[in-house]
């Protein structure tokens, strides 16, 4: 009989806390690109990783303590944003729905993920909260404007790196989970 714990065999619950792991590590390595006024940030991989992969409930906690540790450990004197959290579950979470609900092509799956993440967290959750921190007198409107210029660009190298892991993730790393999940 296998191991569970919280409702997961063993060998799942440590490819999420490595992803955890991997999560944090990254929420501490983000670039600034001053000349666009963003930060480049690669959070995103380990969560659909582990969503992908893991399925919906891993990226849900891989991104819900990624993000908690990652605050504790790397916080640059900002206050915690509880929205921002919620935000990086669902990146984790979304794609383990789709590849759970959505019978495609991977691919095809990958840019749906990306398209609801990219909607639902970066474009709305994440803009709201952080224009209640630095909106500095502007409409959310145009501090929207001002983050889709440069949102994109993150998107699509994470996008680019998620594509160019699956295939060697889903023949060398996750061989019993890929079966199930992609």
């Amino acid at each position: 009989m296998k191991q569970r714990i919280l409702g997961m065999p063993t060998k799942k619950l440590v490819y999420t806390a490595l992803l955890v792991a991997v999560n944090v590590v990254l929420n501490s390595l983000d670039v600034s690109v001053s000349a666009f006024g963003t930060k480049l940030t690669f959070s995103y991989i380990p969560c659909f990783i582990a969503g992908i992969f893991l399925g919906p409930l891993a990226g849900f906690l891989t991104g819900l303590l990624g993000d908690i540790l990652g605050f504790l450990i790397h916080s640059q004197g900002l206050a915690w944003m509880p929205l921002i959290t919620v935000s990086s579950t669902l990146i984790g979470l979304i794609p383990g729905l789709v590849f759970r609900f959505v019978k495609l092509n991977p691919i095809f799956n990958i840019f749906l993920s990306f398209a609801l993440v990219f909607i639902i967290c970066t474009v709305f959750l994440n803009t709201f909260a952080l224009f209640q921190v630095y909106s500095r007198g502007r409409t959310f409107w145009v501090y929207l404007g001002v983050r889709m210029t440069t949102q994109p660009i993150v998107f699509a190298i994470n996008a680019a790196i998620i594509l160019f892991l699956y295939a060697p993730l889903k023949k060398f790393v996750f061989k019993e989970t890929a079966k199930k999940y992609c």
